[in-house]
C-alpha cells in the first residue's frame, strides 16, 4: 500500500505533513493518496492503528478535515474527506472543512493537511483578519513558564563579557510542531530547556533531557540538525571559560553530548554568537562563531568558520577560505554573524556585526569567501544584526544595531550615530539608507529581529538595548524599540503605542508564534534580570498569515539556507530559512489564499505548491 501511495505522490508532488521522521517512514508522507475508496480506507486504517488518530486534538476548535465539527480529526473524517476528493460531486456526503480554499474541490494538499491535523491535533484556527481595533503586546513570561532569572555573580568575576551574555535559542526540538526554547540563566544555574506544551505553557525539561547540570555564562546557542538524522541538535558556547559543546538530539526528546569528536575542545575563547549554513553545498550545515574581545597578535587572524566533517567533527577552515581581517587593535572584533544569499546566486554569504566596522563576505560559489565590504558600510561598531527583505524588492537587506547617544556626545569609548539600515542593491552590495528610515535611534543597541508583527505583508523590526556598566547614566534604562514598517521599507517607532514597554538590559531576541494564534510573539533574555515573553495580542486581527516549514532531505533536514517565496494577491515576499528559527511566517493582509509557495532548496532545486488557504502551518517536502 505504501509503495503505491509513494508512486501516486510522484504524480501530485505537493502537500503538507508532520515533521517527525518516524511518521514519514510509517505513512509515506512523500507520497500521494490511493486512487480508490477501499485503498483510502486501508491507508487511514493503517494510520489510525499505528498512531492512534482517534484521540488526537480532542477538545480543540474545528480545523481542516474535522468533518463532523467535534474538535478533532478522526479516522471517519479522513475516510469521508478522501471519498469526497476521489468521487467529487458523486460523493454521498460532503466535508466542507477539508475544502480549505473553498474552490469546491478537496485537493491532495488539503487531504494531507487533514491527516497532519489528525496526527498533531487541531490548531486553533485564526479568525479571518479584520484590520483595526486594539493591537498590543502583553508580558506573560511568568504565567507561561518562560520567566527565568539570569544572574551575574560578582564573586565569579564581573567581566565585560559576562555583562554582554544571556543566550537563547528557539526550535522545535521534540518535533511536535511547537517552538521550544533553550535559555541561559548565567551564574544562577544550568541553562533551561523549555518545552512548549501548548495552551500558552512552557515546561522545564533540561534535567530530564540529559543537558548540562552545571551553570555557565551561555552567550551563543543554536538548534540545528547537525548530523542529518532529522532531530534537532543543540550547539552551546559561553564566555569566561569553557569550550563550545554539541548535544545530539534523539527521537525521544533527549540529548547526548557529542563534543569529544567535534574539534572544539581547547577552544576556550569567548564566543558571542553562532550561525549555521551549508557554505559549500555539500548537504550538511557548517558554522561560524564570533569571538569579540579575544586577544590576538596584531598580525594574526583567528578562525571563525568551521566546516562540518561528519561524525560531529568540525574543521577550522575560515582563514583558508578568505574570512580574515577581523582582528583590530590586538583583539577580535566580531560580535554577531549571519548567513544569507545576498546576491541571489544560490550560495550562502556571510556578514559580521563588528567593532570598528561591520563586514561583508560573498561566497565565490566554490565555498570560499571574498571580502566585499565597501565605503557604504559604517566604521562605527555594530553589535548585532538582522537580515530580511524590508522593502519587498526580492533581495535581502541588512540591519545593524549600534550606539545612538541621545545627547550626541560620547562621554566614554563609544560612537554616537546609531543603528544602520543597508538596502541591498541586488548584487550583494549595500546602500546606507539609514537617513530617513526611522531606525537610527536605538540607544545602546543589542539584538534584533525582522518579523511581520501586524501581518500586513511588510517586515517590522524589534530591537533590545542595554549597556554593560558605562561611564554615563544615559543608557541605564534604554527602552526596547519596535519599528513598524510603513510599507515602503521605512519605519515608525511604536513600542509604547503597542504597550511594549521594556527598559531592561536586553541581550538576545527570539521572534516566533509561540501560541500558534497567527501572529509573532517576542521572547527576550535580560542580563542579570528576568527573561520576558511578550505575547502579541491582536496582530492576527490586522491581517491573515501563513507559516511555512520545510521538510528537507538529509543531512540538511531543516533546509537551512532555502529561499521561500510567497505570492498572494499580486504581492511577492521572500524569506530565507536560518539557524535562528527554521520556519518562515508571512503576513498576508486581507488575502485569504496564497497563490503560490515557491521554494529554492539549499542545493539549487526548486519546487512549488499553489492555492493554499491562509491561516495555517504548511509543511513543504523537498521533492
Amino acid at each position: 500500500m505504501i509503495d503505491a501511495v509513494r508512486q501516486n505522490w510522484q504524480l501530485n508532488p505537493q502537500g503538507v505533513g508532520p515533521r517527525r521522521k518516524s511518521r514519514r517512514r510509517l505513512c509515506g508522507w512523500r507520497a500521494g493518496l490511493p486512487q480508490s475508496p477501499f485503498g483510502a480506507l486501508a491507508l487511514v486504517a493503517l494510520l489510525g492503528t499505528t498512531l492512534g488518530l482517534s484521540t488526537a486534538g480532542a477538545g480543540r476548535p474545528p480545523c481542516a478535515g474535522d468533518c463532523n465539527n467535534n474538535g478533532r480529526v478522526e479516522i471517519s473524517d479522513l475516510v469521508l474527506a478522501v471519498n469526497v476528493a476521489i468521487l467529487g460531486d458523486a460523493a454521498p456526503q460532503t466535508c466542507t472543512s477539508a475544502d480549505q480554499n473553498g474552490d469546491g474541490i478537496v485537493a491532495i494538499n488539503e487531504l494531507v493537511q487533514a491527516v497532519n491535523n489528525a496526527l498533531n491535533g487541531c490548531l486553533a484556527p485564526t479568525p479571518t483578519a479584520t484590520p483595526g481595533g486594539d493591537w498590543y503586546f502583553t508580558e506573560v513570561a511568568v504565567e507561561s513558564g518562560a520567566g527565568l532569572d539570569h544572574l551575574v555573580d560578582n564573586q565569579l568575576g564581573d567581566t565585560v563579557a559576562a555583562r554582554s551574555a544571556a543566550a537563547a535559542a528557539a526550535g522545535d526540538y521534540n518535533g511536535d510542531g511547537r517552538i521550544d526554547l533553550y535559555v541561559s540563566v548565567g551564574d544562577a544555574g544550568p541553562a533551561a530547556l523549555l518545552r512548549n506544551d501548548g495552551d500558552d505553557n512552557f515546561v522545564r525539561r533540561d534535567a530530564q533531557a540529559g543537558l548540562p547540570v552545571q551553570s555557565a555564562r551561555g552567550a551563543a546557542f543554536a538548534f540545528a540538525d547537525i548530523d542529518g538524522d532529522d532531530t534537532l541538535d543543540l550547539f552551546t558556547a559561553e564566555v569566561d571559560g569553557g569550550s563550545p559543546r554539541i548535544f545530539g538530539g534523539r527521537t525521544d526528546g533527549t540529548f547526548s553530548e557529542e563534543t569529544s569528536a567535534s574539534n572544539f575542545e581547547g577552544l576556550e575563547r569567548d564566543t558571542h554568537d553562532v550561525a549555521l549554513a551549508d557554505i559549500d553545498r555539500d548537504g550538511d550545515v557548517d558554522l561560524c562563531m564570533t569571538h569579540w574581545g579575544t586577544s590576538v597578535d596584531q598580525a594574526d587572524d583567528i578562525e571563525h568558520v568551521y566546516r562540518n566533517g561528519g561524525d560531529w567533527r568540525f574543521e577550522p577552515v575560515g582563514i583558508s577560505l578568505g574570512v580574515t581581517g577581523l582582528s583590530r587593535n590586538g583583539s577580535d572584533s566580531t560580535f554577531a554573524a549571519d548567513f544569507a544569499d545576498l546576491n541571489d546566486d544560490g550560495w550562502q554569504d556571510l556578514v559580521f556585526a563588528a567593532q570598528g566596522g561591520s563586514e561583508v563576505f560573498l561566497n565565490d560559489t566554490q565555498g570560499a569567501f571574498v571580502r566585499a565590504t565597501d565605503d557604504e558600510i559604517a566604521t562605527e561598531t555594530g553589535r548585532a544584526s538582522a537580515l530580511g527583505d524590508v522593502d519587498n524588492d526580492g533581495d535581502i537587506d541588512w540591519f545593524v544595531s549600534a550606539t545612538w547617544d541621545p545627547n550626541g556626545i560620547a562621554e566614554g569609548a563609544w560612537e554616537v550615530l546609531g543603528n544602520r539600515l543597508y538596502a541591498n542593491r541586488g548584487d550583494g552590495s549595500f546602500e546606507d539608507v539609514t537617513e530617513g528610515s526611522g531606525v537610527r535611534e536605538g540607544f545602546w543597541g543589542r539584538d534584533a529581529c525582522f518579523a511581520d508583527f501586524d501581518n500586513d505583508g511588510d517586515l517590522d523590526l524589534f530591537q533590545v538595548n542595554g549597556a554593560e556598566p558605562a561611564e554615563s547614566d544615559e543608557f541605564d534604562d534604554d527602552p526596547s524599540r519596535l519599528f513598524i514598517n510603513r510599507g515602503d521599507g521605512t519605519f515608525d517607532e511604536s513600542a509604547e503605542q503597542h504597550r511594549l514597554i521594556d527598559r531592561s538590559q536586553g541581550r538576545s531576541v527570539s521572534c516566533f508564534d509561540y501560541d500558534r494564534d497567527g501572529d509573532i510573539d517576542i521572547f527576550l533574555t535580560v542580563n542579570d534580570g528576568p527573561s520576558q515573553l511578550w505575547r502579541n495580542d491582536g496582530g492576527n486581527r490586522q491581517g491573515n498569515h501563513i507559516i511555512v516549514r520545510l521538510d528537507g532531505r538529509a543531512p540538511n533536514t531543516r533546509a537551512i539556507g532555502a529561499r521561500i517565496t510567497v505570492i498572494s494577491g499580486g504581492d511577492t515576499q521572500i524569506r530565507e530559512v536560518s539557524s535562528d528559527l527554521a520556519e518562515a511566517h508571512f503576513g498576508l493582509g486581507a488575502d485569504l489564499t496564497v497563490d503560490e509557495i515557491r521554494v529554492r532548496w539549499p542545493r539549487g532545486a526548486t519546487s512549488s505548491i499553489q492555492s493554499i488557504a491562509a491561516n495555517q502551518v504548511v509543511v513543504v517536502p523537498q521533492p
